[in-house]
């Protein structure tokens, strides 16, 4: 793997390394890459033509995995798209990579998010069963 596309999947990992559960961030930027490789009437250096519809996407995607799509403020929202995060050099990287291996970034993406979403799973599970009471409850049984 090249530096350049290492350089920027380690970008990628540091925003999904700092999601919270509902993953709206690294699933904007999942659509976005699918949108540039299914539509291919998007340039990722460009951020105006995916700033305002990736949030439209991320959020037909949230509502339909999670019933939920993201309440914070529009400035927020964008960030994601700033030189901390996913600035538009780092995201055409990506999407070339996107592109000769067809949908393996948006498939990375999802499967991390899936991971996520089995770990609070498996927390809610032992909650709901009883296994884990405040009298009972030892760090190690959640890890």
């Amino acid at each position: 793997m090249s530096t350049e596309i290492e350089k920027a999947k380690t970008q990628l990992d540091k925003i999904i390394n700092k999601s919270r559960t509902r993953f709206y961030k690294p699933i904007q930027i999942a659509e976005v890459l699918y949108h540039s490789r299914i539509q291919q009437n998007i340039d990722p250096l460009n951020k105006e033509d995916y700033r305002i519809k990736s949030k439209v996407w991320r959020d037909q995607v949230t509502d339909r995995l999670l019933k939920q799509s993201s309440t914070s403020s529009s400035r927020f929202q964008d960030d994601i798209w700033n030189n901390n995060a996913m600035p538009p050099d780092i995201l055409n990287i990506l999407d070339t990579f996107n592109k000769d291996h067809p949908g393996v970034i948006e498939k990375y993406i999802y499967e991390k998010f899936k991971e996520k979403m089995g770990v609070i799973s498996s927390i809610l599970k032992l909650i709901i069963s009883g296994v884990s009471s405040p009298e009972k409850f030892k760090i190690e049984n959640l890890l």
